[in-house]
């Protein structure tokens, strides 16, 4: 059922304990989908392109529950949390950039290799990838900023991440796997010499990683 929020959460129609007895299980899922009718097994597809904040909110998806609650006259509280991976990106000038010379480009950003579907068990709160993998075009929050949300998963398929700037690109190769709820930061220094790779990761929950490096 749809509940919207104002001031409190409302349900579309009332609702009512089975009796003053019955323990319930409560379930929690945004956004909300009217043919939900399973909570072992539940279809959800994510944005390939998240660069519009409309199409970034819709590829979030928030779970939570309540079980075994005894019927009660106060709202029952149900904590909920993000179930997907977020991936914030940072573009740093490097070697023949400037910070001028690099907003003054044409740039695009897109992480590679990514499964954008998945099946999610509302029960268990977990998420299982599925399908064929796509390119994520993040959103841009930034002159040099960007953020996507992603499925959890491994993606080791070469280039995590590919920067294009006026025509060419500069690609960041890593391998990362992305955990349920877990924000990862990667700052990505543009050169256009080569002078290796150099990653520090710092991890979300924020424990701090950044997934970091040279992208020639």
């Amino acid at each position: 059922m749809a509940f919207t929020y104002s001031g409190t959460w409302a349900p579309a129609t009332p609702i009512y304990w089975l009796d003053d007895k019955t323990h319930a299980d409560f379930y929690l899922y945004y956004p909300y989908r009217a043919d939900m009718n399973n909570v072992e097994s539940m279809a959800v597809s994510l944005k390939a392109d998240q660069s519009t904040e409309e199409a970034y909110k819709a590829s979030d998806f928030l779970v939570g529950s309540a079980t075994d609650v005894a019927p009660t006259e106060q709202a029952v509280s149900i904590a909920s949390r993000h179930l997907m991976s977020q991936m914030l990106i940072t573009l740093v000038p490097g070697n023949g950039f400037t910070d001028e010379t690099l907003a003054a480009a044409d740039v695009s950003v897109r992480i590679n290799a990514a499964m954008t579907n998945a099946t999610v068990s509302l029960a268990s709160a977990t998420v299982s990838p599925t399908g064929a993998t796509s390119a994520i075009t993040p959103l841009k929050t930034g002159d040099f900023s960007y953020k996507a949300l992603i499925v959890p998963q491994e993606i080791n398929a070469g280039n995590l991440i590919t920067v294009t700037v006026d025509g060419r690109d500069f690609n960041l190769p890593r391998t990362i796997s992305l955990e349920s709820g877990h924000l990862y930061r990667c700052t990505v220094t543009l050169s256009k010499t080569s002078n290796g790779i150099n990653v520090s990761i710092d991890r979300w929950q924020d424990d701090g990683v950044d997934y970091g490096g040279t992208a020639e």
